[in-house]
Order: structure tokens, then C-alpha cells, then sequence
């Protein structure tokens, strides 16, 4: 049936394209289970919504926007922060939505960095919204 295929599909994201595995656990061992998760597209939010369903999600920028150097600055000016003053930022198949990494370096730019981990076929980066409050790099608080 469809519904079993999509499962399946869903259980081994991308034939093995995605760790979303050890992109939970990292999630897991570095954020208090509030704080809300933030996906570049369309595909990571599937991804998320099956793997990792407690977590709040929130898409941004909007589904099939594709980040560049005239338009990152701005995405990264209106970033969410539903709950807090922390979120995660997950970069799925950042080849097709930050394809020149234009989006990352303007986060980088304008939030506080609380850490963040790269596994296969994703990023996460921790932001937070006061620069000067990040943990270490590579150790983010749960807080």
C-alpha cells in the first residue's frame, strides 16, 4: 500500500542520504525537549515530523524559497524564535535551499552561536537570539 511505501521511505530517509538518527540524538543531548527546530524545506519537514515528533516545528524561509546573497541577510533578520530565545536550525539537502551557504554565514553574522553538528546530508546550527550568551562551540547548554 501507499501508506506502508511512505513508511518504509520515511524509516531510511533518502536511502541513506540523511542521518536523521544521529541528528535526534544530537538533538537529544543538546536541547531541552521546547525548543523548537527549524527546517529549510519541504523534504526535512517530513523527515522531522516522523523522526523527531515532539520537537516543535517551524519551516522558514517558506517552503521553496532558496536562500542567495541579495535575499539572506534578510531571511536571517526574520528567523522565528516560537519559544525562547534559542532554536535549531536544520539544513536538509542545503544543496537546493542555501545552496552557496549565503543563508548560513548570515545566521552566523546575526545570531549567538550555541553550538551545532554536521552528519550525513545534515546540518543543525544552534542559534540563539543574544550574541555573548552561546555555551561552547560543539557543547550547547540544554537550558
Amino acid at each position: 500500500s501507499a501508506a506502508l511505501g511512505t513508511t518504509l521511505h520515511l524509516a531510511r530517509p533518502g536511502h541513506g542520504r540523511e542521518a536523521v538518527d544521529a541528528a535526534g540524538a544530537w538533538i537529544d543531548a543538546n536541547a531541552a525537549p521546547g525548543v523548537p527546530v527549524v527546517v529549510t524545506s519541504e523534504e526535512m519537514a517530513t523527515l522531522a515530523r516522523f523522526h523527531w515528533p515532539g520537537r516543535p516545528l517551524v519551516s522558514h524561509p517558506p517552503f521553496g524559497v532558496v536562500a542567495d546573497d541579495e535575499n539572506a541577510t534578510a531571511l536571517a533578520e526574520s528567523l522565528p524564535f516560537p519559544s525562547g530565545d534559542r532554536v535549531l536550525f536544520v539544513f536538509g539537502r542545503d544543496w537546493l535551499t542555501d545552496p552557496d551557504g549565503a543563508l548560513r554565514r548570515a545566521l552566523a553574522r546575526r545570531w549567538g552561536s550555541c553550538g551545532g553538528v554536521e552528519v550525513e546530508g545534515i546540518r543543525i546550527l544552534c542559534l540563539e537570539r543574544r550574541r555573548g550568551a552561546a555555551a561552547q562551540p560543539g557543547s550547547p547548554s540544554r537550558g
